[in-house]
């Protein structure tokens, strides 16, 4: 797998690199399928997000969706996006995930732990989010509201994997098994 472009996270005024997707936990019913446009990107699309007020939220988004709903009772999407039906692909806007025209958008679906990498990058690793860095910011989040914070320092491995994020996979992993029974 190759490197991948991570979300990014606005925090205090500044901008962070996110190597979590809590887009990737949003639930089916509410989530667009993206077309990835190349291999630094498989998932298709780059999330701006905010912590303010206490609060995560999907700010901004770039990407290209199917402007089309999923349909879970056709076939696979033949378009590479992760979806049932036909496909028309447009660029993604906010409205496509907000009711509020726009507005930045509570993730009221993310819990788990969000991990942003600091300092200097101290090894490359040409997989996902393999780098290692210095430091990781990590961001505990229930239900989109954050409930702590702490900043681990870096050993030269790739970066821990939180275990919510273990948890989310195995989950996933399971969905998966028992879809394809």
């Amino acid at each position: 797998m190759t490197a991948q472009v991570p979300d990014v996270l606005m925090l205090d005024g500044q901008l962070h690199k996110l190597f979590t997707n809590p887009l990737d936990r949003m639930p089916d019913d509410r989530r667009r399928g993206f077309r990835s446009r190349n291999t630094a990107n498989w998932r298709g699309y780059v999330a701006l997000w905010e912590i303010d007020g206490g609060w995560l939220r999907l700010k901004d988004i770039d990407g290209e969706i199917c402007e089309l709903r999923p349909d879970p009772g056709a076939p696979r999407a033949k378009c590479g996006a992760m979806h049932h039906g036909p496909c028309r692909f447009r660029a993604a806007r906010m409205e496509d995930f907000s009711d509020e025209d726009g507005a930045p958008l509570l993730a009221d679906w993310f819990s788990g732990e969000l991990m942003s990498p600091q300092g200097k990058m101290l090894s490359y690793r040409h997989m996902g989010y393999a780098s290692s860095f210095e430091r990781y910011l990590l961001i505990e989040v229930e239900r989109g509201q954050v409930l702590g914070q702490r900043m681990v320092k870096g050993d030269g491995r790739p970066p821990p994997v939180p275990e919510s994020e273990l948890n989310w996979r195995r989950r996933l992993l399971e969905a998966l098994k028992r879809r394809l029974r």
